[in-house]
């Protein structure tokens, strides 16, 4: 009964799946799984906006990623932190106007709050 319901072995068998890979396309790569670790996305907020994104599936308790999704999501997106360094902006108040103002689009996974790249970057010019 303890091991069907301990949340520490299910994060290692999630974490286990991801690291490992098993040949379907599905699978991550450790590397994209490692950025979005540095995303401020822990094991469970990265499932959930996954499975409710459809860009993840389920199988045998298990569940697997699209390889491009963890890419663009490494790729395209940098958190909250990192774009306020990048714009200069050192007050939630100032991130979020800059935001409204200019059309940075927003991505909220669990406790992380992501801003797209490209929009950072754009709204510096």
């Amino acid at each position: 009964m303890y091991v069907t319901y301990n949340p520490l072995l299910d994060e290692a068998q999630h974490r286990a799946v991801v690291a490992n890979g098993n040949g379907h396309a599905a699978d991550p790569k450790p590397k994209a799984m490692a950025t979005a670790r540095a995303l401020g996305l822990n094991w469970r907020s990265l499932r959930d906006h996954a499975v409710g994104a459809k860009v993840a599936v389920e199988r045998g308790g298990k569940h697997f990623y699209s390889q491009a999704f963890l890419e663009r999501l490494c790729t395209e997106w940098i958190t909250k932190g990192e774009a306020m360094r990048l714009m200069g902006i050192t007050s939630s108040t100032a991130y979020h106007n800059r935001v409204r103002n200019h059309g940075i689009e927003t991505l909220v996974v669990g406790r992380a709050s992501l801003a797209k790249s490209s929009d950072v970057v754009r709204s510096l010019h």
